[in-house]
This record gives C-alpha cells, sequence and structure tokens, in this order.
C-alpha cells in the first residue's frame, strides 16, 4: 500500500494489506538496538526471540503483535494484526536493504 524512505535516518517503512483488510507495517532502520524498549500499552512482559542472527521481542497488545529485531546495527519491527508465527515466518524471509 505504500512505502517510504527517509535516507538520513536509514529508515524504511512498507505497509502492506491483504485480502482482509489486515494491515502489516515492517520498519528497518539504522538505529541498531537504542530503540528497543516497551512498546506495550500496558507494560506486558516482552518475549526473547532469535531469527537468522538478529535477536529480539515478540509481544502481543490488544490485538496487534509485535516483532522487534537487531543485529546490533539494524533495527527491524514489523507488526499488526498477525499471529507470533505468522510473523515470525515473514521474520525469517526478510533481507536487509540499503
Amino acid at each position: 500500500m505504500e512505502e517510504k524512505i527517509d535516507k538520513g535516518f536509514k529508515e524504511n517503512v512498507e505497509v502492506y494489506e491483504n485480502k482482509e483488510g489486515l494491515l502489516l507495517l515492517l520498519r528497518q532502520n539504522g538505529q541498531g538496538e537504542s530503540t528497543m524498549g516497551n512498546i506495550t500499552s500496558d507494560k506486558v512482559e516482552l518475549e526473547e526471540v532469535k531469527i537468522n542472527g538478529f535477536k529480539g521481542y515478540f509481544v502481543k497488545d490488544f490485538d496487534t503483535a509485535n516483532l522487534i529485531l537487531s543485529d546490533g546495527e539494524c533495527l527491524i519491527e514489523i507488526f499488526g494484526n498477525f499471529s507470533k508465527e505468522e510473523l515470525i515466518s515473514l521474520a525469517e524471509g526478510l533481507e536487509l536493504s540499503e
């Protein structure tokens, strides 16, 4: 649906919509682990995950699942109304862009 690239912040944001109208947001930036933190509205505990050399967190907040991954140089965030398994499957197929 939408793509935004900000070379100054090394940020790439893409928004996708499936046939059912559910949105998925993918954001990649060069901020490393500096922006990792508790991203939930009710301070739910984050679950650690490791995917393809990235480490990070998964959390479900209301109906939105959030997957935040970092390799120390790049931060990737994937979130939307999907299951943990669906987001992890998507993350396993990602490649970093420059």
